[in-house]
């Protein structure tokens, strides 16, 4: 069941790609014809891109253990502790979202 499960939300990830990609193909013709902006097209682009990369990044973290908790220890290198402590709210914004925020 847990497999069956997983393939279709891979089958639904390529399926949601797949209609993202159709709809900015179509838009991206509207626009030619003048029927669209080109804030609408950059929108749908937007979008795409955020769908495949997401379905990237799942692909990436596909292994058995990759759903497991970690701990990340950082050192203050060369630019010191001061350094590391400003770079403290980067690090909690881009690795300590749980997967597909």
């Amino acid at each position: 069941m847990k497999k069956v499960r997983e393939v279709k939300g891979w089958l639904n990830g390529y399926k949601e790609a797949e209609d993202a990609g159709n709809d900015l193909t179509v838009l991206f013709d509207f626009a030619k014809e003048g029927e669209a902006t080109e804030e609408e097209v950059d929108e749908q682009y937007n979008a795409t891109l955020q769908i495949v990369e997401n379905l990237e990044f799942k692909n990436m973290l596909r292994e058995e253990a990759d759903p497991m908790s970690a701990v990340l220890k950082i050192n203050a290198g060369a630019g010191g502790t001061e350094d590391a402590l400003c770079r403290k709210p980067q690090i909690q914004t881009h690795h300590l979202q749980p997967l597909g925020s």
